[in-house]
């Protein structure tokens, strides 16, 4: 019987009667915690103070083992009183028991430091060389570039390196960056903690005025160009973020100064000092932000997600009237649809960005459907519109009959 009322009542930490005081109060809850790029691993009572009893309670909270380092380990021990029936007598056994606690440090792959991505854009860097002169534009008609989506830090550097290239070649009379320029992958509910996906607020901020800074400087256009910057979803992550935890901070100012908030990209990342006109819409939502390159042809950073190239556009103007061009899918297309008033046809053309980014999948996707390039917008005189697309494929960037590749350090151009 006493046997039976020891069992039914025993400490699952040395054995003994409950209360125990010694194990109540030593004793720490097995599991991990983080915080930014550090990691507390607390292992079971009595499990050995090793490498593979670490990994094993990292794996289990669903962390990596190979992307976290040890970088201290602490047992800690006291005394316990174990209680066993010995000839229906009550006997105190004294026990040492000890539990193990590790730090860990994110160890961050050799190619996705600061250094090694200092080197691929050092290793993209391209020697420039006078340009066999191509057709010049018709009298009157001016080229607007629209491209976005870097999500940086994650930019595909080849990418930027033979756009800049382009830009320089082709001058355009204006740009629309189509927005998510920035991942912002803390500023979010889906956040990538431990992957090589997850980086600082900072690091996307600087990559995004890096990237800014020398296309504006490519195209020859800063202050005062049309030069517009429209508000993405991932931009908007920064006044969500601002709602749920701080939202008297949302839209402060510098004191006695107009313009814009302090904690905005269009500050943060010192986009007026760039020339870009950041647009957004006094509703307060990026969904409303948009530019007008014609009456016609309105352009936007768009919301809608359909699978396949082109479909989310279409789907775009179920209710809308006009040509339209959108970001945000990351897929790059050039469609067109029918509207009918009685007898008279209208045309609508319709164009998707595609992206900037790494098109690994950015921790959010294994194999994305998604297309790299951009598009171009050809403006006449009488503000008709033909979008036309620059698509990067294996290693080549190629508009109408232009195209240009990286080959070593230098660009390989190819005109007619």
């Amino acid at each position: 019987m006493i046997a039976e009322m020891v069992e039914a009542n025993s400490c699952p930490t040395c054995g003994g009667e409950t209360p125990c005081g010694p194990c109540s109060r030593n004793v720490c809850k097995p599991g991990t915690s983080r915080t930014d790029s550090r990691l507390t691993a607390v292992l079971p009572v009595g499990t050995p103070p090793d490498q593979e009893q670490v990994d094993s309670m990292l794996r289990s909270r669903g962390y990596d083992p190979a992307e976290w380092q040890i970088v201290s380990l602490a047992v800690n021990q006291w005394e316990s009183l174990r209680r066993r029936v010995e000839d229906k007598q009550v006997v105190n056994d004294p026990v040492v028991l000890s539990q193990t606690k590790a730090v860990l440090q994110r160890v961050i792959p050799d190619d996705q430091t600061d250094w090694a991505r200092f080197l691929r854009g050092l290793g993209a860097i391209v020697e420039r060389k006078p340009l066999t002169e191509g057709k010049p534009l018709p009298e009157g008609d001016r080229l607007f570039v629209c491209l976005g989506d870097d999500q940086a830090p994650f930019v595909n550097w080849p990418l930027h390196e033979l756009t800049c290239e382009a830009l320089s070649d082709l001058q355009p009379q204006g740009m629309v960056y189509m927005g998510d320029g920035v991942d912002f992958g803390r500023l979010t509910r889906f956040r990538k903690d431990g992957t090589r996906w997850d980086t600082s607020v900072q690091e996307d901020l600087n990559c995004l005025h890096r990237i800014l800074s020398e296309r504006a400087l490519a195209a020859n256009l800063g202050p005062g160009d049309p030069l517009f910057y429209l508000w993405g979803n991932h931009e908007d992550r920064i006044n969500q973020e601002l709602r749920s935890k701080l939202p008297a901070l949302l839209g402060v100012k510098q004191a006695g100064e107009g313009g814009a908030a302090v904690l905005s990209i269009q500050h943060l990342a010192r986009l007026d000092a760039l020339g870009y006109q950041t647009v957004t819409d006094g509703r307060g939502d990026y969904l409303y932000g948009k530019v007008q390159l014609t009456p016609d042809l309105t352009v936007t950073h768009g919301a809608t997600v359909r699978q396949g190239a082109g479909n989310s556009v279409l789907a775009a103007v179920s209710h809308f009237v006009g040509s339209l061009v959108c970001g945000h899918t990351h897929r790059l297309a050039v469609t067109h649809v029918t509207r009918w008033s009685g007898e008279r046809e209208q045309v609508q053309t319709l164009g998707e960005t595609g992206t900037m980014a790494d098109l690994e999948g950015l921790g959010y996707t294994r194999w994305p459907d998604w297309q790299p390039g951009w598009l171009t917008a050809l403006i006449r005189p009488d503000g008709t519109h033909h979008l036309e697309l620059a698509v990067y494929r294996d290693g080549v960037l190629r508009w109408r009959d232009r195209q240009w590749a990286l080959k070593g350090r230098k660009v390989r151009r190819s005109h007619p």
